[in-house]
């Protein structure tokens, strides 16, 4: 260092204080990443033999990828009645007030757009402004829609809890009915639901997860990774490959009923246009009878009509020639012998 001129030292100092001060904080806890060789000792060197075991640890304790679904029995078994109902009381509350919020915040938002479209004149800047505090208020009307539309969620599959908690204590022998685990809005029944909706949502669910299934069997024939990491990301990928086996069977569930109201529909149209078939034959047939009638009716008036010309005819001829059956002379007497 000391060989160079002092131009020179002074702009390597400065890089590599420069260099140093912009570096990512993992190069300082891993440096063997950034290609920097670390000296240890021997008392280091123990603790790294030691890390492989205490790095295994929290890959064997982390979370699943994937929610794990509960025992709805045992869970129906611990609720609490009393203290369930005292949080969806505070529940309600705080959705009351997240809607009257919400509203307050859609007044505002009407006004800044009112004053933004009746500005006479603004520059860039205040343009942006104005613009940034619609843009504000929308999202901010569109978060508290969002956590009062997921508490009545919560509200709802609680309500529905607590319904199947009075059913199971009402019948511990198991005797009641299904229609009582049924939800008040399912009384009129769903015989003629097309479920194309939900099939849709299921699907997109499908299409999520089976990206994620292939995502993890690669990094399971990754050998790069170590073996506590690959095991971890195995049980997530059957994990992934189970929910996708469940995703399968409630889509063919709702597969089959939309066939089936497909089919029944299919016969509908069929009774409908056998009865118009049938409708126009009857109406045809009345129309021909009374053609026939009326076909009747004419011959029967065209054969009196020939028959009384003719005898017209024959009255005529007698008369033309006399009472004794010979032809009239106009009034002259023939010469007698």
């Amino acid at each position: 260092m000391a060989k160079f001129n002092p131009l020179i030292q002074q702009y390597i100092r400065h890089n590599g204080i420069w260099y140093t001060s912009n570096l990512p904080d993992t190069v300082f806890e891993q440096p063997e990443e950034y290609g920097r060789r670390v000296r240890r000792n021997t008392a280091s060197t123990s603790a790294t033999d030691a890390a492989p075991s205490a790095s295994a640890e929290p890959w064997e304790d982390e979370l699943p990828y994937y929610t794990q679904p509960f025992d709805y029995a045992d869970d129906l078994a611990k609720i609490n009645v009393e203290s369930t109902r005292a949080k969806m009381d505070e529940l309600e509350a705080e959705k009351e007030a997240l809607l009257r919020e919400g509203e307050y915040i859609l007044w505002v938002s009407a006004q800044k757009e009112y004053h933004y479209c009746h500005a006479k004149a603004m520059d860039d800047d205040e343009r942006l402004r104005r613009l940034q505090e619609i843009m504000i208020c929308q999202i901010s009307y569109n978060r508290t829609q969002t956590a009062a539309c997921a508490i009545d969620n919560k509200l709802a599959q609680w309500r529905m809890s607590l319904q199947h908690k009075a059913v199971t204590e009402a019948h511990p022998d198991g005797d009641d009915a299904l229609e009582s685990w049924l939800p008040p809005s399912a009384k009129g029944g769903y015989a003629d639901h097309d479920p194309t909706l939900a099939m849709q949502e299921i699907e997109r669910f499908q299409t999520q997860i089976a990206a994620e299934v292939r995502r993890f069997e690669e990094l399971v024939g990754d050998q790069a990774y170590s073996r506590e990491q690959r095991e971890r990301w195995r049980r997530d990928l059957e994990d992934g490959r189970t929910l996708l086996r469940a995703a399968d069977m409630i889509l063919w569930e709702f597969e089959t009923v939309r066939m089936g109201l497909e089919r029944k529909m299919m016969m509908t149209e069929k009774e409908k246009e056998v009865e118009v078939d049938v409708g126009k034959v009857s109406s045809g047939g009345s129309e021909s009878s009374e053609g026939g009638v009326v076909a009747t009716k004419v011959t029967a008036n065209a054969n009196a009509k020939e028959t009384g010309s003719e005898e017209e005819k024959s009255d005529q001829i007698q008369a033309g020639n006399g009472n004794d059956g010979k032809r009239s002379t106009g009034g002259l007497e023939p010469d007698k012998p």
